[in-house]
């Protein structure tokens, strides 16, 4: 795999094999490898590669160039939706009849109940419905029952779920595990520094010098537009993300000085309006501001007003509330809190 990576990149650099090039200064894709698996990703073109144990996709091209090509290829042409690794590829996971494999008592007693699922809704945020089929199949197998003989439910579902400490069974809210496996994403392109995957995302939907609370175009669809429902799931339970988000001085990824709430619960620019109303660079960096040498502002005249004074104090007395080790390094850091028990 790595001669064959070595080798896709000289034809790259000679101009033979032309990547995706992503927009916003993004990454080339060529290839993507997984363990023995090569995905080619490039304008549309003839290939000379072995395709015994290949399948040809096509985006963006009739479904007759697409059966004509692997026909000369000598490959199986596949469409859109596939499966890969067990995960749906372009499926609309909205609709139930793409949860389908999640059904069945023998494959309930084989599995383990509660990771059933893991795998999908690490990606995908599921749909009510599922959730409640599988919750019906976790309560009649919780209490001997099954689709043709009933039994008695003697705690209410809501117990069953709800921690031990508050006298629950500890049984995982399928629909809380799901959020948290979808938030988790957003606090890895926090924190990941150089992946090629961050670097897709970041691309894609313009993640650059943007505030934390900004995570996907609205108007795109796909896997990450997917995972950013997660967030308006807690908006929809009055979950604020500032509460499971924090940002945290000490590390080394970007900060936005007035548009994250780095400081407060608050971004600046909203605390702090008449002082972002004269500042030249709306999106600087904490680290163009504050620095181990004090302050560099980049007003486009000086605050002498006293609305803007009286700012300036309030944000001196802000930052120096900070704790010594936060104020002794500038950088990105965040602590994640997963809501792992939402009834």
């Amino acid at each position: 795999m790595e001669g064959l990576n070595i080798a896709i990149k000289s034809a790259c650099e000679k101009s033979l094999l032309r990547g995706v090039k992503l927009p916003r200064d993004g990454p080339s894709v060529s290839h993507l490898f997984y363990a023995d698996d090569a995905i080619f990703a490039g304008e549309w073109d003839w290939l000379k590669v072995n395709f015994f144990k290949s399948c040809l996709f096509g985006v963006g091209v009739t479904k007759a160039t697409l059966y004509d090509t692997a026909h000369v290829l000598g490959c199986l042409h596949g469409e859109f939706p596939f499966s890969y690794l067990g995960v749906p590829v372009g499926a609309n996971m909205a609709l139930k009849k793409n949860w389908k494999p999640f059904g069945g008592r023998l494959t309930l007693i084989k599995s383990v109940l509660d990771s059933l699922p893991t795998y999908y809704m690490s990606l995908f945020k599921s749909p009510l419905g599922i959730i409640e089929q599988i919750d019906k199949i976790r309560r009649r197998f919780l209490w001997g029952g099954s689709e043709l003989k009933k039994k008695i439910h003697w705690v209410d579902w809501s117990k069953v779920i709800a921690l031990k400490s508050e006298g629950g069974l500890g049984v995982s809210s399928l629909f809380a595990q799901n959020i948290a496996l979808l938030i988790k994403w957003w606090w890895r392109i926090k924190n990941d520094k150089r992946s090629l995957w961050k670097c897709v995302i970041v691309s894609i939907h313009n993640l650059y010098n943007k505030p934390t609370s900004y995570i996907a175009i609205k108007t795109s669809n796909g896997v990450w537009c997917n995972i950013s429902k997660a967030v308006r799931a807690l908006d929809s339970l009055h979950i604020d993300c500032k509460n499971i988000f924090a940002l945290i001085p000490g590390s080394n990824v970007n900060i936005l000085f007035w548009k994250d709430s780095w400081c407060s619960n608050i971004p600046f620019h909203l605390k702090f309006p008449h002082l972002y109303s004269i500042e030249t660079v709306k999106n600087c960096l904490l680290g163009d501001i504050v620095s181990s040498n004090g302050f560099s502002w980049m007003w486009r005249f000086e605050p002498t007003g006293s609305e803007e004074l009286n700012e300036l104090l309030q944000l001196y007395t802000d930052i120096g509330n900070l704790n010594t080790e936060q104020k002794s390094k500038f950088g990105f850091s965040f602590l994640l809190i997963l809501v792992v028990n939402i009834l």
